[in-house]
């Protein structure tokens, strides 16, 4: 079984990409904190197609965010002939948990106000071409 659920909060804004089908591919990482050792993880997300741009309209840096999704393996050579390779979490369930404790909106604030504690789903979304 691969499943892995995560809450933390959000530590950039979300990178957009589109497919060449016209998919949203959209990009992020979580800071995610072990209480036992006083550690913190960061960990890539992915979103696709219509829950990638839900994530896209309502989401920033330092959001708090519950995500549900399975573990994945990116493997690639850089520039210099090395292999690489970091794990990301395809994400197919997320939950919005309200902004960070002492955030305030102001005037220049474009992000639209979010919905506190909503849950969304990959089966929410009629999309054909979601690559999984």
């Amino acid at each position: 079984m691969n499943s892995v659920n995560l809450i933390g909060n959000m530590t950039k804004d979300v990178e957009v990409h589109y497919s060449k089908s016209g998919v949203a591919v959209v990009k992020t990482s979580i800071a995610v904190n072990n209480r036992r050792d006083d550690t913190t993880m960061y960990i890539n997300l992915v979103f696709f197609g219509k829950l990638g741009e839900t994530v896209n309209q309502y989401l920033r840096r330092g959001d708090k965010i519950g995500v549900g999704g399975r573990l994945q393996l990116d493997q690639w050579v850089n520039n210099n002939g090395e292999k690489r390779q970091a794990h990301s979490i395809i994400v197919q369930d997320l939950e919005m948990l309200g902004k960070p404790k002492g955030t305030q909106t102001t005037e220049n604030t474009a992000t639209p106000e979010m919905p506190t504690a909503k849950t969304y789903s990959m089966d929410d979304f009629d999309d054909d071409e979601i690559p999984f």
